[in-house]
């Protein structure tokens, strides 16, 4: 009777005692996880400043690169607007100049011929140097030698191909070409004094010429002919871009 009294007491005293180990084990555990969510929080935090410094890094870097460039480019804008204002005075200053024509040019030069011979000092008058330099700009227009004139040992060595008209267009340039050169080539060496039609037009909306001259030379200008705008009839065929290279002895210069 009395075993069996201990007994019972016994089991009554175990079961709060298993609920306070089980309770002990339930803090534990919250307390593990509160530090390990801490510790994850840490982290976190940590990698975000970390991401954070990283993308305000490359913002800043791409920011400075932008603003580089935006200068470079003002830079350069100022240096084309200097440069468009430069060309547009020289364009206002050809175009307030009056060119004499060709038959005004030649009727000029032998009437000043014509009174140097006779002597006279009228209107006609003038020193043989003056006529010199009058003949000079004559013959091209230009004021200065022109070592690119068929008169001046130059001619054309090779040309694209040139605007035929008509339908046997292609069968007259085989047979009016030597060496591949079309006969009319050489107009691009003659002075044309603005004249319209006094031309050799090559075919399509780019072309090419190879001239080749008597010497070796330093070119010192290079001109573009074409008619005049005041007595073209259309002058969107008129060379636009160009660009110029120079050989000597099979090397490019």
């Amino acid at each position: 009777m009395g075993d069996s009294q201990k007994t019972r007491s016994a089991v009554r005293d175990g079961v709060p005692m298993a609920f306070s180990d089980l309770e002990g084990r339930i803090a534990e555990v919250e307390s593990f996880v509160k530090k390990t969510t801490k510790m994850v929080q840490v982290q976190v935090e940590v990698v975000d400043r970390k991401i954070e410094s990283e993308v305000g890094g490359l913002r800043r870097e791409v920011e400075k690169k932008i603003e580089d460039k935006g200068v470079a480019l003002e830079r350069d804008l100022r240096k084309l607007e200097a440069r468009n204002e430069g060309l547009e005075r020289s364009v206002d200053d050809l175009r307030s100049v009056e060119w004499l024509s060709k038959q005004e040019f030649e009727r000029v030069y032998e009437e000043l011929k014509k009174a140097a011979k006779s002597g006279e000092d009228g209107e006609f008058g003038a020193r043989l140097d003056e006529i010199r330099a009058i003949e000079k700009h004559a013959a091209d227009g230009l004021g200065r030698v022109d070592y690119a004139l068929a008169s001046s040992g130059a001619f054309v060595v090779k040309h694209s191909e040139p605007y035929l008209v008509g339908k046997a267009s292609n069968w007259v340039f085989l047979k009016s070409t030597k060496n591949g050169v079309h006969g009319d080539a050489d107009k691009m060496l003659r002075p044309s004094f603005g004249e319209p039609g006094q031309c050799f037009p090559l075919k399509g909306s780019s072309g090419f010429v190879q001239i080749k001259l008597r010497t070796p030379i330093i070119p010192e200008a290079i001109t573009l002919e074409h008619v005049a705008k005041s007595v073209a009839y259309d002058r969107r065929s008129a060379p636009k871009d160009c660009r110029v290279s120079g050989w000597l002895r099979a090397q490019m210069i």
